[in-house]
């Protein structure tokens, strides 16, 4: 319980100071001096990784309906900036390969095709209006919790009642794929990763968060039994598709994963920026059928924040948090006894 409070203050604290959850580029907002951006110019930076994509893949805004909001295809970078417009509702983010696109395999060291009939997913809940625009990562996480609430990826659509029901979808799965490989509820499986792009490359990032999920994925690639990282990210997702957002038959995995993040951030890691990076690797703990006593507090809270960065209202999200808070309290003291029940 002590645990779950602990990362509920955290939580609390990143919510009051930042607006939401998003990595952005470009600073704080608009004043005197920067004018706005016309809502109808308005560009989304999307930056796939399984390591990092070449030019040449197509990224695809897309309604939970199913039609096209805006699309782009990456360029030398890896980056793609669709035009999102005016656009601030509940969205899904689709990758799609084509000849000669290839992405850097992090366990290889090869280039692999990411071809035609490839595809990598994320669901986001939705874009503060007035906001700067964030970066956005679509990674085998995000595809996991795409692969909850998407039927079919080629053609992909979400149901819900309303949009505020496809909201809170999208952000309990999101939070759900987040506890179960490890990250605390404060993190952000949608934030744009720095991810190694050659043999030679290193990571670092003067964003840490940025610098500590590209740490994460890299963990996660070097964990995986398989040399086929769009072969291990898409089994990734069927586990989370059978699972309702739960990692079970990928348990193994998730545990090497985080007991290697501490030799990959020696490896890959410059020496400068390796001690910032102790306490994430101190606190990544894997839950992969969400079932350990903080597990159904740490989710909502997550949750709370997918849905307040989809406002940018720090304000509502602070309140969720702390309504969060409370529950969690009463939650882990009920999970506590009745396991003590049990014994």
């Amino acid at each position: 319980m002590n645990f779950v409070i602990r990362w509920l203050s955290r939580f609390v604290l990143v919510l009051t100071v930042g607006a939401g959850l998003f990595a952005c580029g470009g600073g704080g907002g608009e004043d005197a001096t920067t004018p706005a951006v016309p809502s109808a110019t308005r560009t989304l930076a999307v930056v796939p990784a399984l390591g990092g994509f070449s030019a040449g893949a197509t990224v695809s805004l897309i309604s939970p309906a199913g039609a096209i909001i805006g699309s782009a295809t990456t360029d030398a970078s890896g980056a793609a900036n669709p035009v999102i417009g005016a656009y601030t509702g509940p969205f899904i983010i689709r990758v799609s390969g084509g000849t000669g696109v290839t992405f850097f395999n992090e366990k290889t060291g090869a280039q692999d095709a990411f071809g035609a009939t490839a595809r990598l997913l994320a669901v986001v809940p939705g874009l503060p209006a007035s906001a700067p625009v964030p970066q956005v990562g679509v990674t085998p996480l995000t595809n996991a919790a795409a692969a909850v609430v998407v039927p079919n990826p080629d053609s992909p659509t979400i149901s819900g009642s309303n949009t505020q029901a496809i909201i809170q979808t999208i952000a309990t799965a999101n939070a759900r794929i987040q506890i179960a490989v490890g990250l605390d509820p404060s993190s952000n499986i949608l934030a744009a990763p720095r991810v190694l792009r050659s043999a030679t490359d290193t990571l670092s990032s003067s964003d840490q968060n940025a610098l500590r999920y590209g740490a994460l994925l890299t963990a996660l690639a070097l964990a995986s039994t398989s040399n086929d990282l769009l072969g291990a990210a898409n089994a990734l997702a069927a586990d989370a598709r059978v699972n309702n957002g739960a990692l079970q038959q990928s348990a193994a995995v998730l545990t090497a994963a985080a007991n290697q993040l501490g030799s990959v951030i020696q490896r890959f890691v410059p020496a400068a920026q390796q001690a910032a990076l102790t306490s994430f690797v101190a606190s990544v703990k894997p839950d992969p059928t969400l079932s350990s006593p903080g597990a159904q507090a740490a989710i909502a809270a997550a949750t709370a924040g997918y849905i307040a960065s989809s406002s940018g209202s720090s304000s509502s999200a602070a309140s969720s948090a702390s309504s969060v808070s409370s529950s969690a309290s009463s939650s882990s003291v009920s999970s506590v006894s009745s396991s003590a029940s049990s014994a």
